[in-house]
């Protein structure tokens, strides 16, 4: 199983390093059919910009009921492209 590519600096977001995303065990994401290893959507991992918030907590959990081990890391613009929880548009499918 491969994953994604390495990412350089350039291709990410630096005005959200420091935000916070969650990072789980590898798995297959069931639309795009290619592995990742962060809670994402559209290809973007999605961030927070603190840790404590309520919808990162909640994902977390979710993400623990689906056995996947979250772990609530910092985000920085090498791990890939990202989009706040706040910029996913309202209904969304996000996994």
């Amino acid at each position: 199983m491969m994953l994604p590519k390495e990412v350089t600096p350039d291709e990410g977001n630096h005005d959200l390093d420091g935000y916070f995303c969650i990072n789980t065990d590898d798995y297959v994401c069931p639309c795009r059919k290619r592995p990742w290893k962060y809670y994402h959507w559209h290809k973007k991992i999605v961030v927070w910009p603190t840790i404590d918030e309520d919808t990162i907590l909640q994902v977390a959990t979710e993400l623990k009921v689906r056995d996947l081990n979250p772990k609530i890391v910092e985000y920085n613009a090498t791990m890939g492209k990202a989009i706040t929880w706040n910029d996913i548009p309202a209904g969304a499918t996000v996994l």
